[in-house]
């Protein structure tokens, strides 16, 4: 069990553990924090990425996949490795982005690239805006 505290995680472990290598017992935490946070920081990714490219994939999961981060489904499901949370926020976008535009475009056909072209630029175009505004709320 995870208990989430201001700055601090507590790990509370049954007996069975006791005797195990700490780094299993930490790579266990660390798979298990990666799920909790998943959602949440997952969903505002797969929002951004809907609100740019205007459309998005019928459905999503998140769920544990081997060698990979997610995985597009034949009925146009996404899968999302919870393990994407542990890159920084614009690789979890990118690859989102492009999560998106394979599942509604055949991968490598001219509407694929179109789509992730156009979709680099707006992604681009909002991170700008972004910085901008940063630096516009620093000035005083």
């Amino acid at each position: 069990e995870l208990v989430k505290k201001s700055n601090e995680i507590d790990i509370n472990l049954p007996r069975k553990y006791k005797n195990c290598d700490n780094s299993d017992i930490i790579n266990l935490a660390i798979s298990k924090l990666y799920e909790d946070i998943a959602q949440k920081e997952l969903e505002a990714s797969l929002e951004l990425i809907r609100h740019i490219l205007k459309f998005s994939p019928d459905d999503y999961k998140i769920e544990r996949i081997k060698n990979a981060y997610y995985k597009c489904s034949k009925n146009k499901t996404l899968i999302i490795n919870p393990d994407i949370v542990q890159f920084s926020k614009e690789i979890i976008n990118t690859t989102l982005l492009s999560a998106f535009c394979k599942i509604n475009f055949k991968a490598n056909s001219n509407q694929y690239k179109t789509a992730l072209e156009n979709g680099f630029a707006k992604y681009e175009a909002y991170k700008n805006s972004l910085n901008s505004i940063t630096k516009e709320s620093f000035i005083v």
